[in-house]
């Protein structure tokens, strides 16, 4: 079990989401098969996209958690968030184009245009791998983020997200650009920095009183996402549900290793998984193979074993290098005591189980 190590229950969150994704997206894979003898569990089937916005409200809490670092600055955080995020999307993202370029249309549109502006997770329509789109709004957050931390806390940053909504609601912005600037999803990052700025001013609790009090807040966020009350304003009880989610995994005292390792991999496992399952229904198709089209589900948990093991070897001979390299190359803050803006109420979060938590800053800033 993993107990005080990079916020074990963030790490299931992640993994709770990536396999939501999945999920959602496995139809594709199973094209081929019978329906008839499929075990298709309905409601995360038409509900698992909702782990995106998990994705997203632990973004949030986590960019505002890294804020208490000592080197935290814009120039490093976006050092280290462009390495976080942008080698593995490339890599990811040629290997679809080449497919394409193959003959396999797992995506719409291969043009180098189309292409540098995936490479280069610039807002657009639809990107090579169609999952990127998240990758747009989660850059935009981070640029956000950068900008308003410094200055004003996690406050100013869930003000920020308040008022995106806001005009969201009233303007709807059509430019592609704009749109990932004023949007809907910051609600769901706004969660994350509210849960953020909850959890910081929570007092001491044994392990025990946090394991209950997570617990009953799990129940509670299902609770919402369940029922969406009339009562909350419209688009807001997924994300409010996120929120809620989220103070309790970041209370979450002690959650399975191989969860925690799953959280760590659930980065490569989300930009992975669409390639994988648009491929299958071109290997399936191919009727040379014999395949029994009743065994749909067995075909569904090979492709997750197969994203899997992608995403360990991603996740080892990729990501951690880089996250690394970065870590040592991003250059040290000077930026004195503006610290104390972000810090303030910190002692709920590091104490939360009698010890400090010890969160991998360079690998688990990002939601996804």
């Amino acid at each position: 079990m993993e107990q005080n190590s990079k916020l074990p229950g963030i790490q299931l969150g992640r993994a709770v989401a990536a396999v939501a994704v999945f999920y959602f997206h496995s139809y594709i894979a199973l094209t081929n098969f019978d329906p008839r003898h499929l075990w298709t569990f309905d409601w995360l089937a038409k509900h698992g996209a909702s782990g995106v916005d998990l994705f997203f409200a632990i973004s949030g809490f986590i960019v505002c958690h890294v804020a208490l670092a000592r080197d935290f600055g814009p120039k490093q955080f976006l050092w280290k968030r462009f390495f976080r995020i942008y080698p593995l999307n490339a890599l990811v993202t040629l290997i679809i184009a080449a497919i394409v370029i193959a003959g396999v249309r797992i995506s719409d549109d291969s043009n180098v245009w189309h292409v540098v502006k995936s490479l280069l997770i610039f807002p657009q329509t639809a990107p090579i791998n169609s999952v990127g789109w998240t990758l747009e709004y989660e850059v935009a957050f981070y640029v956000i983020a950068a900008l308003v931390l410094p200055r004003g806390g996690p406050a100013a940053l869930l003000a920020y997200c308040a008022l995106s909504l806001a005009l969201w609601n009233v303007i709807e912005p059509h430019s592609v650009i704009i749109s990932r600037f004023i949007t809907e999803k910051h609600a769901a990052f706004g969660a994350g920095v509210a849960a953020y700025m909850i959890v910081s001013r929570l007092p001491n609790r044994t392990m025990n009183a946090n394991l209950a009090l997570s617990l009953l807040l799990t129940v509670t966020a299902l609770f919402v996402f369940i029922s969406g009350p009339s009562w909350l304003l419209p688009r807001t009880p997924t994300p409010i549900a996120c929120g809620i989610a989220v103070i309790g995994l970041a209370i979450m005292p002690i959650v399975p290793s191989w969860l925690v390792r799953f959280g760590d991999i659930s980065y490569g496992f989300y930009l992975v998984h669409w390639p994988v399952v648009c491929l299958s229904p071109w290997l399936t198709g191919n009727n040379d193979l014999n395949l029994n089209r009743s065994l749909g589900e067995v075909w569904r948990w090979t492709a997750f074993a197969i994203i899997y093991g992608l995403a360990l070897l991603s996740w080892r001979f990729i990501e951690t290098p880089i996250n690394r390299w970065a870590r040592r190359t991003s250059i040290p803050s000077h930026s004195g005591p503006r610290h104390d803006v972000a810090r303030s109420g910190s002692a709920g979060i590091q104490q939360t189980v009698g010890a400090p938590v010890r969160l991998d800053r360079a690998n688990d800033v990002t939601g996804l």
